[in-house]
């Protein structure tokens, strides 16, 4: 994008939430609810100018340099048609220029592949990375950390503010970016965090339109993008998704001097024995109605004796998980596992996790691991499996360890261990240092 002041803006990342076909042959279901725009070997299903766009080393790369300069911003087209309503999300990081997203735009050059509408810009400057900006239309709409309403007179006013001025982004790092866009609603997120809200009643308020990739006019630049993936939203999925984005108040966890963790905390200790599995109820493997999920365990330690209490879990699409009747988390699909520290909600004896699992259509599947230390160095680990308890109903009480769940004799399928096809392993945004053991 330009600006007449001169301050050039950047891109934000792309966005949500993707799909993937099923290869391998012990697991057939397909999801068709998220796409994968980037195979990851060639522009297939993209267009651009081969000037500047190509694939290397797996993620599609633009590229000026001084003597093979663009004239102006010229962008990479996804050729799947217009979206309207959806999640994007993409990794990008870049360097020399800004770079962006666009969305719900109109090309207006196809020889040189100009493009007009919104754009989730990526900027080195902070206060512009993840901003919104109306390429070729109406500049800079929302900057980084702004609610924003734009009613009919067309005026953008700031009636907030969002995110967190403690985020630190780096434009030659990579970054998540997640654009949501529900009727008149646009949030835009980096690596989880929202940058940018906007509800846009202007009078050309674009609904629909196309994706593209922008490689920016001006200073040498290369951007990379990859893990592009795309969802479309209709009825209430489109109005739960973008209610938990508007909701998002995701922070920059502080990092104290926190010991006895690492650096951070990868997903590495969920693939340790015993490996956690995905599971659903057996009858129920694409089924778009909710299913119940209980499992009881024995602890026989004191809660001063524990030092920390890892606890990961996603689901296909999303869950809500309660331990011994107090709410552990919530994700809300299944590329945002959640992670915390779990030993304030743990007690003597007999422990019960709840889970309340959705899905949307397509293959459903949850997952948990919970790893507990004690402060004398012992370890205890609980899983999910097919011993789990599972039901398509709830009553009164069934987040609690005393409910009868003799009734709940459904089966439960074993969809593969944690690092099976499609899900692979999913990573938390969290760091080991957003969890606090004891010393």
């Amino acid at each position: 994008m330009d600006f007449e002041s001169g301050i050039s803006v950047n891109v934000m990342k792309s966005l949500l939430l993707f799909s993937l076909l099923l290869l391998t042959p012990d697991f057939a279901f397909a999801d068709d609810s998220f796409e994968q725009l980037f195979n990851g070997k060639d522009l297939s299903g993209w267009a651009g100018n081969a000037k500047f766009w190509s694939v290397k080393d797996g993620v599609i790369l633009g590229q000026t340099t001084k003597e093979n300069p663009t004239e102006g911003n010229t962008f990479l087209v996804w050729q799947g048609g217009e979206v309207g309503d959806f999640v994007f999300k993409a990794k990008v990081r870049f360097e020399g220029n800004n770079t962006g997203v666009q969305y719900r735009s109109e090309l207006v050059d196809a020889e040189n592949f100009v493009v007009k509408g919104y754009q989730a810009d990526l900027h080195k400057s902070p206060d512009y990375f993840g901003m919104l900006y109306a390429e070729r239309w109406r500049g800079i709409v929302a900057q980084r950390f702004q609610k924003v309403e734009v009613g009919a007179d067309g005026k953008p006013v700031v009636v907030g503010e969002v995110g967190d001025r403690n985020q630190k982004l780096v434009d030659s790092e990579w970054n998540e970016l997640t654009i949501v866009a529900v009727g008149d609603r646009q949030i835009h997120q980096v690596n989880g965090i929202t940058t940018m809200d906007l509800t846009d009643n202007h009078p050309e308020a674009i609904r629909k339109g196309i994706l593209a990739l922008q490689l920016h006019r001006g200073a040498p630049m290369t951007v990379e993008f990859k893990d592009i993936q795309l969802r479309k939203l209709s009825g209430d999925d489109a109005k739960k998704t973008i209610q938990v984005a508007i909701e998002n108040n995701r922070k920059v966890q502080p990092q104290n001097d926190v010991k006895g963790t690492s650096e951070s905390i990868a997903v590495d200790w969920v693939s340790d024995a015993p490996t956690p599995k995905w599971i659903w109820g057996k009858d129920d493997a694409k089924a778009s109605t909710p299913l119940y999920l209980r499992h009881k365990f024995e602890f026989d330690k004191e809660a001063d004796e524990i030092k920390l209490a890892k606890l990961y879990f996603t689901c296909d699409n999303g869950a809500t998980v309660w331990l011994n009747g107090k709410t552990v988390g919530q994700c809300a699909d299944w590329m945002n596992p959640v992670l915390v520290d779990a030993q304030e909600m743990l007690r003597s004896g007999e422990n019960q996790f709840a889970v309340e699992a959705t899905n949307r259509d397509g293959v459903a599947a949850f997952i948990l691991k919970l790893e507990i230390e004690t402060v004398d160095g012992e370890t205890r680990k609980v899983v999910s499996s097919p011993q789990w308890k599972i039901s398509d109903a709830k009553a009164d009480g069934w987040k609690l360890a005393d409910f009868d769940d003799s009734s709940w004799k459904a089966e439960v399928a074993n969809l593969g261990e944690f690092g099976s096809a499609p899900w692979h392993k999913p990573e938390p945004q969290s760091k080991a240092s957003d969890l606090h053991p004891k010393k």
